[in-house]
């Protein structure tokens, strides 16, 4: 709980930096709309959709290396310069059989790297 407290209070410090509350004089009612807005920004951070989009953004981030994969399938995928999801991704299961040393077994573990 208090990590959660800790990224809520760091939000708002950030928000507050970046709106420039603290160097305008604001009344109880407009400090108190903004605080408003805010909280409803964190509700709607912390819904589903937002968190599965945040998820898949950096799963495709994430180096091949740190990927459930045999070793030589990794370095493999390396030496073709594939090292991030996102560098998988965009590669088609024709492209990734037609280099070398990447066969049935190889491929099949690449697609259940993909699938999850």
């Amino acid at each position: 709980m208090r990590d959660k407290d800790c990224g809520v209070a760091t939000f708002v410090r950030e928000f507050v930096i970046k709106e420039d509350i603290g160097t305008e004089k604001l009344s109880s009612n407009v400090l108190l709309a903004q605080i408003r807005a805010i909280l409803e920004r964190i509700q709607y951070m912390s819904r589903g959709k937002y968190k599965k989009k945040r998820i898949k953004r950096l799963r495709r981030e994430m180096l091949i290396r740190d990927a459930d994969l045999p070793k030589r399938v990794v370095s493999i995928l390396e030496e073709e310069e594939i090292l991030t999801y996102a560098d998988l991704d965009n590669k088609s299961e024709e492209e990734l059989m037609a280099i070398s040393g990447i066969g049935k077994k190889a491929m099949e573990a690449i697609r259940l790297i993909k699938i999850s």
